[in-house]
């Protein structure tokens, strides 16, 4: 295998389909990293005369092109409860730094974390929704931990690393990571669990009548040139013989056809005495 193949699949191992994507992605990452520097700085200025606001715009991930979009819109949960994004945890990865906020915002992150931990005893729940929970816990327990100092990605990626024999059932080691942030802020938003889509069933466009007429009406014009241009009522019959048979043609049309006269009467129905019937049989070609 040549040098420059090898290349390529390395790049694509890591997510990039093409080499200007990886370039495009790595001058992205720097400027993302000047933009935060700034960020921050325009943040601490700001701390002595307002309280700490944080912004919740989670920025691309750069980890894997797959997954779910959890940070292309802003995520400013309906409960209250604020989780920072990739882009804020890069330059202060401390969850001292990221939680000095309102004593509410504390109570309320607490209060979604107990939610979870009574979900995920739950015995009603299925093993794939609890599992799910499970993750959805870890992450928060390790993030809202103020000894260890996890940011909210590094959290995500030792759930997901120590639920590796998970990832037969939800993708690759990135996917996983994206899945379980996802969920969390998705109960965040909506108080829905991420439960499976098994044994539910989808309805396809091609069931939709509007669309399976147009379908029909574009291949009625295109038939012509499929039949072989053969006219109405015609078909030409293709079999396979042993080499060295005589070939027998087959009969043309339908067979023989007969036709049958007969005398009906209101009254007494077919015209007939005890004996014969008036009725006559006619083969075409004969008389």
């Amino acid at each position: 295998m040549s040098r420059e193949r090898l290349a390529w699949r390395k790049l694509a191992a890591q997510g990039f389909s093409t080499l200007p994507d990886f370039f495009r992605q790595k001058a992205e990452k720097e400027q993302q990293e000047a933009r935060l520097a700034a960020l921050v700085a325009a943040h601490s200025a700001q701390r002595s005369v307002q309280p700490k606001q944080y912004i919740l715009e989670e920025e691309e991930e750069t980890e894997s092109d797959s997954g779910p979009d959890t940070g292309s819109s802003s995520c400013m949960p309906a409960s209250g409860v604020h989780i920072p994004s990739d882009s804020e945890t890069c330059q202060k990865a401390s969850p001292k730094y990221l939680e000095e906020s309102e004593e509410s915002e504390d109570s309320s992150s607490s209060s979604v974390q107990e939610q979870l931990v009574v979900m995920a005893r739950d015995k009603k729940l299925g093993p794939t929704l609890c599992s799910r929970v499970q993750a959805m816990v870890g992450i928060l327990n390790l993030f809202l931990d103020r000894d260890l100092g996890y940011t909210w990605r590094q959290a995500s990626l030792v759930v997901a690393k120590s639920q590796a024999w998970r990832t037969r059932t939800w993708g690759n080691n990135v996917t996983c990571v994206q899945l379980i942030r996802h969920w969390v802020l998705h109960f965040i938003q909506t108080q829905e669990l991420p439960h499976h889509k098994y044994s539910r069933t989808h309805s396809i466009i091609l069931e939709d009548e509007d669309v399976s007429q147009e379908i029909r009406s574009e291949l009625e014009g295109k038939m012509k040139s499929w039949d072989g241009g053969m006219g109405n009522g015609k078909a030409c019959k293709i079999c396979w013989d042993r080499e060295g048979s005589s070939k027998t043609p087959g009969p043309k049309g339908d067979g023989q056809s007969l036709m049958v006269s007969d005398f009906l009467s209101v009254d007494w129905g077919c015209l007939h005495d005890d004996n014969s019937e008036v009725h006559v049989f006619f083969k075409a070609g004969k008389l």
